[in-house]
């Protein structure tokens, strides 16, 4: 994915996953893309109380959930920064969004944001928040082998030696700091893929996703099953059956 433009499919990926934090009870005070004046590299920056209250790592974690939930969305967790509501950043942005009463995206750029220099920035309207409680279907049986969804704590761990000095390598090329921090979680990703979860596994079962205006209208909703040795996935109703 080429970083220095901003596709329209990101953009609107952006929008999805604020509105599902919005719908799992998450915080999102404000949510825009940036690119600093001293860097080709988009990231997505989510403001939440949620980080000055319980921390970015919690936060995190809350992200990654609702963010398992959006099938073959672009944007991963390398491209994410949760940052506090009361960043100098975030108050300005919120600012913006005040003065604007339109639904479409922000631009915005040649100025600064809080104590960055921004390039450019793209600063979605404030969303209407609306939280619902998840369908839990209790236990279910898997049919077939689900997929593991990626450990947050692995991802976000420090980077090995290995890792450090692959990244100097990266950076002595000519590439940003941070564009070599995202192809090195990437790689990491795709190394600790884990075992899936067999089929007979005897797992806790939720709704997580429907399509229609409610579940009842969605005969194979999306699940997230919970194995008892803790993996996760994401798999289908049909692929499940009453235990």
């Amino acid at each position: 994915m080429d970083q220095i433009s901003l596709v329209d499919r990101r953009i609107d990926d952006g929008q999805k996953l604020i509105l599902q934090l919005a719908r799992d009870g998450f915080d999102v005070t404000a949510a825009f893309w940036l690119k600093p004046s001293e860097d080709n590299w988009w990231n997505l920056y989510i403001a939440s109380k949620a980080v000055d209250g319980n921390g970015p790592a919690m936060g995190y974690r809350a992200l990654q959930k609702s963010q398992q939930q959006l099938i073959g969305t672009t944007i991963s967790l390398a491209d994410i920064k949760l940052i506090g509501a009361s960043n100098p950043i975030t108050r300005d942005v919120v600012k913006i969004q005040r003065r604007y009463s339109g639904s479409a995206p922000i631009r915005f750029g040649g100025a600064r944001l809080g104590n960055v220099s921004v390039e450019e920035a793209l600063i979605y309207p404030r969303l209407p928040r609306e939280k619902r409680t998840p369908l839990t279907l209790g236990k279910r049986k898997l049919k077939t082998v689900v997929e593991q969804t990626s450990g947050l704590d692995e991802m976000l761990a420090p980077l090995s030696p290995q890792e450090s000095r692959v990244e100097q390598l990266i950076v002595a090329s000519g590439i940003s700091p941070s564009q070599a921090d995202y192809w090195i979680r990437k790689k990491r990703e795709e190394e600790r893929r884990r075992p899936p979860i067999p089929a007979g596994t005897i797992v806790d079962a939720e709704v997580v996703a429907w399509w229609g205006n409610t579940p009842k209208d969605d005969r194979n909703p999306l699940l997230r099953v919970v194995a008892p040795d803790g993996a996760q996935g994401l798999t289908f109703l049909e692929n499940t059956e009453p235990v």
